[in-house]
């Protein structure tokens, strides 16, 4: 008998250290699949009781033998095999079983209540465990209906529903067949009640459809969308129950989502606006209702599926992200801002990296140029020693937004600009930049000139102006900078309190403001204040001292661990700096930041510091005008 070919294999995996194996090779039988290497990943760790795994090899799941895998994907069996485990997705286990007499076609329900709606091809909608007040359906008979809930509907039906009411109230509705609540409810009571289904008459009808409804999507906001199969996607206003518009298309539609409010608020006009659809013609279409006739394209298309796009899901409190499922059997990620993600987006500047001069970091530039350099010279900010960060929004609302970017670009490259008269600018190209909402904005908008769309906004005609290496610049924006030996790191909008930085949304890196506390001791991130939200910076315990921008409203923010410098310069305010001393007679003089940097060198807890413990100096300029009304 033939001896086993053996292949030498490394695993490697990025869950916790308990999890993790020796990084050493190993040979293993090339027969093996994915339950014979998930019981040698449990030997190794000695897991009891024994846990499954997947297997990630290039980046391809392994879904055949080892043999098998490498000779499909041309990988030479006598080289080391790196292969990351990770763990495995169990198929979900049924729970309960709420049968239906005919095909379900739509399902939708009030994100903030706790209520499920069932639609189905005979029109009736079955309400399920409802706690909420208000649910939505559309069935084959093209109609949506809107259908008072709560737990009152459930005393009711539990205290003096029949079958023989439940089938008048679905005649009532306008039902092609009669269905029958469960005589249960009436047998055991308001418990038996709330697990049966109750049949109630509409609250309100939704006109327009003319075919089957196929697709629903409810936020938390006032707006409904629809997709039928009479072609159309059409926008709803729950409370006029008006149909305030149309979008028209060529093919059947058979997903449709809308992105709830990114601030967790109840509404919100830009998430509202947007609705993105799709269905038998495999294209998928982001349409911004918002556009008037004439101002630019109202819907986008993207190839997305070689089959019929059958789910449409937004990432939760994001506006830019989400994903589609197709016949074709591939879900696919999508971010609509067009934006493509830098390089890294996490960037550490190492000691080594520092000029021997002081570190500044400014604010919130928003194209003001002159205020820029006249607070260069307000620091005495030496080109050739001295490190410079950009707090990130360099564009937008201020009158040179395209100079500003060039000139940030020049900085971090460590050239020249003549007409500024700094020819020895940071030889060592001492200067950085994060990315912020409006960086990112001015990219959407040139992504979108490069496909003939005209600028929404009169503020951001400046973006055609950009060269194309101030685009790669900008594209090239992280979303933080961390400094090492200032234990300090600079972000645009904030980070949320408690949450490790590389696991931090990019949205809120951007773009965040306040937090809602949660009584679990943690937070929910949000862009924007609403009822019961403070600002998130009050809330930061550390390690790291965060020095950020974005929020000019609250102009300067000084808090123990975070300092925010966005001064309002656009607005008339001030363009502020903090100027760190430099880091090498910092760390002589500092006790606290000696001490962290030990704690730091043997992997400890680092030590908050505050601007105090840093020696930190707040510099601020005047604007020399008010060049936007509000922010």
């Amino acid at each position: 008998m033939a001896e086993e070919t053996q292949v030498l294999v490394r695993f490697t995996t990025r869950l916790p250290p308990e999890l993790q194996v020796p990084a050493t090779e190993v040979a293993v039988p090339a027969s093996l699949k994915r339950y014979g290497l998930s019981q040698i990943i449990n030997h190794l760790l000695a897991l009891d009781p024994a846990r499954p795994f997947d297997f990630i090899i290039d980046g391809e799941l392994l879904r055949k033998s080892l043999q098998a895998h490498l000779l499909a994907h041309d990988i030479s069996p006598e080289l080391v095999v790196e292969v990351e485990y990770v763990p495995a997705v169990v198929p979900p286990e049924p729970k309960s079983a709420l049968p239906q007499d005919d095909w379900v076609t739509a399902v939708a329900a009030v994100a903030s209540g706790n209520s499920l709606a069932s639609g189905a091809a005979d029109g009736v909608v079955r309400l399920w465990s409802s706690l909420g007040d208000c649910v939505l359906d559309g069935g084959w008979d093209g109609q949506l209906l809107l259908w008072r809930t709560g737990q009152h509907v459930l005393d009711e039906a539990a205290n003096g529903s029949t079958p023989d009411d439940a089938e008048d109230a679905a005649a009532a509705a306008g039902t092609r067949k009669k269905r029958k609540v469960a005589a249960a409810a009436a047998a055991n009571g308001t418990a038996a009640a709330a697990a049966a289904p109750v049949q109630l008459e509409a609250v309100a009808a939704l006109p327009g459809h003319v075919h089957c409804v196929s697709a629903l999507s409810w936020t938390e906001g006032g707006t409904i969308y629809s997709g039928g199969w009479d072609h159309s996607v059409r926008r709803y206003d729950v409370e006029s129950r008006t149909n305030t518009d149309t979008y028209n298309g060529s093919k059947a539609i058979y997903a449709v989502a809308a992105p709830a409010a990114a601030d967790g608020s109840s509404s919100s006009s830009s998430s509202s606006s947007i609705v993105a659809f799709g269905g038998a013609d495999r294209v998928l279409r982001i349409w911004d209702t918002r556009s008037v006739k004439g101002e630019g394209l109202a819907v986008k298309a993207y190839n997305a599926h070689e089959g019929w796009i059958s789910s449409i899901a937004w990432r939760p409190g994001n506006a830019y992200q989400l994903a589609t499922a197709g016949h074709d059997g591939a879900v696919k990620v999508w971010d609509v801002r067009r934006n493509p993600l830098p390089p890294v987006i996490h960037r550490v500047i190492q000691q080594h990296e520092l000029g021997p001069g002081r570190l500044v970091v400014v604010g919130d530039v928003h194209g003001c140029l002159v205020e820029l350099f006249q607070l260069l010279d307000a620091v005495k900010f030496d080109y050739a020693k001295d490190n410079l960060i950009l707090v990130g929004d360099m564009c937008n609302k201020g009158p040179r937004s395209q100079e500003v970017i060039a000139v940030a670009r020049l900085l971090s490259e460590g050239g020249a600009w003549a007409v500024i008269a700094v020819a020895r600018l940071l030889s060592e190209g001492r200067a950085w930049a994060v990315r912020g909402n409006n960086d990112d904005l001015a990219l959407a908008t040139w992504w979108n000139l490069q496909q003939g769309i005209a600028p929404p906004l009169p503020k951001l005609s400046w973006v055609g102006q950009l060269l194309p290496e101030d685009v790669q610049f900008m594209m090239g924006l992280p979303f933080s900078v961390t400094v090492e030996g200032y234990n300090l790191i600079v972000v645009h909008g904030g980070l949320v309190p408690g949450v490790p930085l590389q696991q931090q949304q990019l949205v809120h890196l951007a773009a965040l403001r306040d937090v809602l506390p949660q009584p679990d001791g943690s937070f929910i991130g949000l862009e924007r204040a609403q009822e019961g939200s403070l600002p998130w910076a009050g809330f930061w315990q550390g390690p790291q001292h965060i020095i950020f921008g974005h929020d000019s409203v609250r102009r300067l923010q000084t808090t123990p661990h975070a300092t925010g410098i966005d001064t309002g310069c656009p607005l008339g305010g001030q363009l502020t700096a903090v100027v760190l001393p430099p880091l090498r007679e910092l760390q002589q003089r500092s006790r606290k930041l000696s001490a962290a940097q030990q704690h730091h060198n043997h992997q400890q807890q680092l030590l908050p510091l505050t601007l105090h413990d840093l020696e930190a100096v707040l510099v601020s300029i005047p604007s020399g005008s008010t060049y936007v009304a509000d922010g």
